[in-house]
């Protein structure tokens, strides 16, 4: 299994992010709901590398001659999980 450095330097990396993390709903200040945001975040404290797995998931594979291409897997509103059932007598505590 080969590696990848999807980014030539930290500029260009914050580029990405900034394109693709900075408009995700599963990218938060306190915690990332995104593996590859957490991937990328690893390479950065390593030596800027990522799986092969992750280079297609984040779409480098396909993108390789861009500097900055949307990743695949961004999503800018957060999917609707259902109807919140509120206990009865909740809405009287107040």
């Amino acid at each position: 299994m080969s590696r990848h450095r999807p980014f030539s330097n930290g500029t260009q990396f914050l580029d990405w992010e900034g394109a693709n993390c900075g408009r995700c709903w599963k990218s938060t200040p306190s915690a990332s709901r995104c593996a590859i945001e957490s991937a990328l975040y690893s390479a950065q404290g390593g030596d800027g590398t990522v799986s092969d797995r992750m280079a297609a998931r984040m779409g480098y594979l396909a993108h390789r001659a861009a500097s900055c291409w949307e990743c695949p897997e961004r999503e800018a509103v957060r999917p609707a999980t259902g109807s919140r059932r509120v206990p009865a007598g909740q809405l009287g505590l107040w």
